[in-house]
């Protein structure tokens, strides 16, 4: 089965490649659209390209992977976001699931510290409510300055992935819709 990934950046799209082939060896992942970053996505001229490569390609399913860029409390920017998908998933056939990462992609690195930790060498404690945290990137940059976004991929292709299950009711309910489309 092939699943198509659409995200905000190339980093995020390999960051969560890395992270669900592990959960998921069986499926085949592809990037759909390359050299997207950030508000690109919400162009009419990303929706044709993604409609072209998505019939290139025939993804069975397709993640679209967003950051909400505020808290979950942001009525204004959520109804931003599923107005995105709503609209989007008509161009692939209605075959999508919606990654919405609370604030941003970065809080699912929150959810596994010892990770981090392990990977830069560095001290922190663990947070209590990872997707509580307003720019999660800054506060992972004041843990440990010389992190940058372009090592998520690695990051993500280390965090347990349990452990973002038990910590992120976000992530968690994104697998449950991921398990529906696949199965």
């Amino acid at each position: 089965m092939k699943v198509g990934l659409v995200g905000e950046s190339p980093h995020d799209t390999k960051s969560v490649q890395n992270l669900l082939s592990r959960m998921y060896p069986e499926l085949e992942f592809k990037n759909l659209i390359s050299n997207i970053h950030g508000s690109m996505l919400d162009h009419q001229q990303t929706k044709n390209k993604l409609r072209k490569e998505f019939e290139f390609s025939k993804p069975d399913v397709v993640v679209f992977i967003r950051d909400l860029d505020a808290l979950l409390s942001n009525r204004v920017e959520l109804k931003k976001r599923l107005e995105y998908f709503r609209e989007f998933r008509t161009v692939v056939d209605k075959k999508a699931v919606y990654m919405l990462n609370i604030y941003e992609i970065e809080a699912l690195i929150l959810c596994d510290l010892a990770t981090f930790r392990v990977h830069y060498g560095c001290e922190c404690a663990e947070v209590g409510a990872p997707h509580e945290i307003e720019e999660p990137k800054e506060f992972l940059k004041a843990i440990y300055k010389r992190y940058n976004e372009v090592h998520n991929p690695e990051l993500f292709a280390k965090l347990e992935c349990q452990l973002l299950l038990e910590r992120s009711k976000h992530f968690r309910e994104f697998i449950a819709k991921f398990d529906r489309a696949i199965n």
